[in-house]
């Protein structure tokens, strides 16, 4: 894809946020212990 304008952006975003392969449905993603990619002792990648 070139731009979040790509009509394939909506058909993922449909198939994937909070569906059936969701670990935790409904889970907010809020209150979460490190950042995603993040390793003990070193900041997390921005």
């Amino acid at each position: 894809m070139d731009a979040a304008s790509d009509p394939r952006v909506e058909q993922f975003t449909t198939a994937y946020v909070q569906g059936p392969q969701t670990p935790e449905p409904g889970a907010p993603c809020t209150g979460g212990l490190t950042a995603p990619g993040a390793v003990v002792g070193r900041p997390a990648p921005r």
